[in-house]
C-alpha cells in the first residue's frame, strides 16, 4: 500500500496499525505542505499533487 502523508509523520505505532488494518506492506511517502488560507484551493492542490509526482519520479520513498 503506497501512502501519501502531507501531515506530520507518522509513528511506528500508526503505521503497525495501519499494516495491521490493511494486511499489504506499507510504502510511505511524507510531502512537506504549507497551506496559505490567502490562496485559491485549487492552486494549492495542485501544487501538492505536483509535489507528490515530483518525489516519486526522483524515488524519494521510505519503506515500511
Amino acid at each position: 500500500m503506497h501512502i501519501l502523508n502531507f501531515a506530520h509523520p507518522l509513528s511506528e505505532e500508526q503505521l503497525a496499525q495501519i499494516n495491521q488494518m490493511s494486511g499489504q506492506s506499507l510504502t510511505v511517502q511524507t510531502i512537506p505542505t504549507h497551506i496559505d488560507r490567502q490562496r485559491p484551493l485549487a492552486e494549492l492542490a495542485y501544487e501538492l499533487a505536483e509535489a507528490a509526482a515530483s518525489l516519486r519520479r526522483r524515488g524519494k520513498r521510505s519503506h515500511c
